[in-house]
């Protein structure tokens, strides 16, 4: 079963974080790469038992590598009880391998290269895991041309705008207003012209949905499973319908 790259991303406070709420965290591996405690209330021990934290350091204060996320990745990838991979942030953890590099290499080319290729090689693992994988960040806003547009941070040039073509599904985290008013936290699902989101044609009915990954994760599910039998009803549809015209002639 198709196991999809998402990457989610929106401004501080608009419900990221919080869209893991209704996941069973004996089921994921959380990467918390901002060390901060998770805003919501549900399943807390068992919560804090799954979130691996991956901040500059660990919790003597010793400096910790960004690059020990391969290692828990590729530790992960045979694990039948880990179902989800989440890493919140993704900017986060960029920042802190741009630091490495320039700590290794100062301020020479070498620095940029070297950003490039990890994040190359994270992208690599994720797609290889086996796993739903999901890849929490800010957006940025930049101009290009007349048009201002929203799209996952990162440094470098190599990677400026071009996260998004490696996720399958790009979702952007807001607020809305129900029909009462009420504010809500959703995740748009296509691009509104602005942002870089976008998901597979039928993957979502609507253009906004609530933040719930495991919601997210059982539409993916359907969606791969159901593909299938939808094109064996088609077939099935057509030959009644050859059949009859052939009758005719």
């Amino acid at each position: 079963m198709v196991k999809p790259v998402t990457i989610i991303m929106g401004q501080s406070g608009r419900g990221k974080t919080t869209s893991l709420r209704n996941l069973n965290p004996e089921k994921v591996a959380l990467f918390n790469t901002e060390m901060k405690p998770l805003p919501f209330p549900n399943n807390k021990e068992k919560w804090e038992s799954r979130n691996i934290y991956l901040g500059k350091w660990d919790e003597s204060m010793k400096p910790l590598s960004p690059y020990i996320l391969f290692d828990y990745l590729t530790q992960i990838r045979d694990r039948k009880d880990i179902e989800v991979v989440v890493i919140d942030s993704f900017t986060s953890w960029t920042d802190h391998v741009a630091e490495a590099c320039v700590a290794k290499y100062g301020k020479s080319f070498e620095v940029w290269s070297e950003y490039a290729r990890q994040i190359t090689m994270l992208f690599d693992l994720l797609k290889s895991s086996g796993k739903y994988c999901f890849l929490i960040g800010h957006d940025e806003v930049v101009q290009i041309e007349d048009q201002a547009t929203k799209r996952l941070k990162v440094g470098g040039k190599k990677w400026e705008g071009m996260c998004e073509k490696e996720a399958l599904v790009v979702l952007y985290s807001t607020m809305s207003r129900d029909e009462s008013g009420k504010l809500k936290y959703v995740f748009q699902t296509q691009t509104d012209g602005i942002t870089s989101a976008k998901s597979p044609m039928g993957m979502f009915e609507d253009f906004e949905i609530d933040n719930d990954l495991q919601m997210i994760i059982e539409r993916m599910k359907a969606f791969y499973t159901d593909e299938p039998k939808a094109e064996v009803a088609k077939e099935e549809e057509i030959k009644p319908a050859v059949k009859k015209a052939l009758n005719k002639k």
